[in-house]
């Protein structure tokens, strides 16, 4: 690949890759989450994203370099794919970024499952990883440039890029999912070595003021000759000042709302409507959710069911739509959760349903960013229910989708975003049944007026914390 136009100074790494290519002129894109939100950073500012390529035809069109400009149709940024072989990636993703890192952090240490070749293949991709960075660094025409490295999966580049740069590289990392309390992320046999890794940043973002702080504290114990500064949010350590900055991250608030009226959304939900038996007068409940043992979707389904059975006239009358996309499926553990969610449904709609109504329509497969919005427009609620959640873009997005039919939020007081809108939410605790079971029907028996009011509130703080915001915070100069 020839420098381009694209070699703006920022260089951007995540584990996935925003576009993926199943075969020469057949590209995917994921749809939500931080490559949804990331592709529209590095649409708006150039640079270079480097992350696995795992499509089947993905290096088929990069150079011998793997370096492809896209988008596809409109190239506005590099995108570099890293061949991983099978092992190590397995041990580093599915091993011990997901079955120790993920647990970790979401408290669910009952879940770790900790194997020596797992760290070996984590501190392997690690160093792949950072040298891919320090070539496309080389690459960028800027003097000074920016390495933004995202999320768990990437915790030792830091430390590994800076022992080969000098000053005229800024290095910082945002951590996507909760941190953990200093205590429980001092069982990991490797915390030290972790902990190392990300103080080789300049920065650290972080969600909330309250990962920050257990950040700090977890430094503080782990480390003990690093100086902590929890009033100025800063860690001196081996020398250097890292900063630790507190900046949610945030959706475009109009491209949703845009989607959501759409031709697209429009004729989706019809044809569902059809396709489903919905009738006019039903109360639509919608969650969606990667089928993750955080997102509490067996605590949502038991809620359900306690709704139902307290209150019979919601027989017939009220459903849930629940979107799912199932996830590291290679891994037992998920395999089992995902079948115990199916078996859930299946007993509600055998115990509740008719042959004209079941209360959970199960929705799958690929769905546009049109058709999902589709979904939040015309939902009476949402319920957004994680046991636990660095932030939650399924929350903002409904707001941003549904802000003008006055819908209504159901969310868990442990997702990171109740933060900002938790005060106008109808707030759960996902492990009090008949108590979630109660704000589901607060949600829907509330007045037009009050939804109105509340949902306009919450509307203000996402569009206020948009990913314009998060990006200014966390890319400075390079956002402008």
């Amino acid at each position: 690949m020839t420098e381009t136009d694209t070699d703006t100074g920022l260089v951007v790494l995540t584990n996935r890759e925003p576009y993926v290519h199943d075969a020469p002129n057949d590209v995917t894109k994921p749809v939500g989450g931080l490559t949804a939100a990331m592709d529209d950073v590095m649409r708006e500012i150039g640079g270079t994203w480097v992350a696995h390529g795992h499509g089947r035809a993905d290096f088929d069109v990069t150079d011998s370099d793997g370096y492809v400009t896209v988008p596809p149709d409109d190239g506005q940024y590099s995108l570099k794919r890293l061949d991983i072989p099978d092992q190590p990636y397995e041990g580093y993703y599915y091993g011990y970024s997901n079955q120790v890192l993920w647990p970790l952090c979401h408290e669910h240490v009952d879940r770790i499952r900790a194997s020596p070749d797992d760290w070996t293949a984590y501190t392997a991709v690690n160093e792949q990883f950072a040298g891919a960075a320090l070539d496309a660094l080389a690459r960028q025409d800027d003097d000074t440039a920016l390495l933004w490295v995202h999320d768990y999966h990437l915790a030792l580049v830091p430390e590994l890029v800076r022992r080969q740069t000098d000053g005229d590289v800024t290095i910082q990392h945002f951590w996507h999912i909760p941190w953990p309390p200093a205590q429980l992320f001092d069982r990991s046999p490797h915390a030290a070595a972790l902990l190392t890794g990300l103080l080789g940043n300049d920065r650290i973002g972080f969600h909330t003021h309250g990962y920050a702080q257990e950040f700090l504290a977890t430094v503080e114990r782990t480390l003990p000759d690093a100086e902590v500064d929890t009033d100025a949010l800063q860690v001196t350590h081996e020398g250097r000042t890292v900063e630790v900055y507190v900046a949610p991250v945030g959706i475009d608030t109009q491209t949703v709302d845009n989607l959501a009226e759409s031709p697209e959304a429009e004729r989706f939900w019809r044809d569902l409507r059809e396709r489903e038996g919905i009738a006019p007068d039903e109360r639509i409940a919608v969650s969606v959710d990667r089928l993750d043992y955080t997102k509490g979707i067996l605590q949502r389904l038991d809620a359900v069911e306690h709704l139902l059975e307290r209150d019979d006239s919601l027989r017939g009358s009220f459903r849930l739509l629940q979107k799912g996309s199932p996830t590291r499926e290679q891994i037992p553990e998920y395999e089992r959760y995902q079948r115990d969610i199916f078996e859930k449904i299946r007993h509600l709609n055998d115990r509740f349903g008719t042959e004209e109504w079941q209360p959970v329509v199960y929705l799958d497969g690929r769905y546009t960013r049109a058709e999902i919005s589709s979904l939040y427009r015309n939902a009476d609620v949402c319920i957004v229910s994680p046991l636990a959640d660095g932030y939650n873009l399924v929350a903002q997005e409904y707001v941003a989708a549904n802000q003008s039919a006055s819908g209504a939020l159901v969310l868990s007081k442990f997702a990171g975003v109740h933060t900002l809108i938790g005060d106008d939410a109808f707030t759960i605790n996902p492990h009090d049944t008949a108590g979630f079971a109660a704000q589901i029907e607060a949600a829907l028996d509330a007045p037009k007026t009050e939804r109105a009011e509340r949902f306009q509130r919450m509307y203000e703080q996402v569009a206020a914390s948009d990913i314009g915001a998060w990006m200014e915070h966390s890319l400075g100069q390079w956002s402008r």
